[in-house]
């Protein structure tokens, strides 16, 4: 009996140390999947996800919602020489805009639904860029200054 009762205690320490590492992995996949959901939220804003770093620092990545109202933002201004991406976002599958058209670049994407889609704009001059959905009933454009 009296090596029993040694025994017990020995258990009931592994127990908790056990429930403490519990505890410590799911405050580490917490944390983990905070960190996801602001690269996320980061994404969606149209900020670069990653540090920024050399090229990426002139860099500029805009997020276009491509939703029932058109394209938002409707009318995107752009620096001059400063590198930049536009980065289109179709989230509604009850319109006609599921491409995207640059005439004067020749530039069209398809734009699936839910998936990013990014068209690298030239900004080495100023310039007024328009855009449209595939149908031309959805406008906006691109201004370079």
């Amino acid at each position: 009996m009296k090596r029993t009762l040694a025994i017990v205690p020995v258990v009931a320490l592994l127990s908790v140390g056990a429930c403490n590492e519990s505890a410590a992995d799911e405050r580490d996949d917490h944390s983990s999947h905070q960190a996801a959901a602001h690269q996320v939220a980061d994404h969606q804003l149209g900020e670069h996800p990653a540090p920024a770093t050399g090229a990426d620092v002139a860099k500029r990545i805009v997020a276009v919602a491509v939703g029932d109202e058109g394209f938002l933002p409707s009318r995107i201004e752009l620096n001059k020489g400063q590198d930049a991406t536009l980065r289109f976002t179709r989230t509604s599958d009850s319109t006609c805009a599921t491409k995207v058209v640059f005439p004067e670049l020749k530039v069209e994407k398809e734009l699936p639904l839910n998936e990013a889609v990014d068209v690298n704009v030239p900004t080495g001059e100023s310039r007024h860029l328009a855009f449209h959905c595939g149908m031309g009933m959805y406008k906006s454009a691109v201004v370079v200054n």
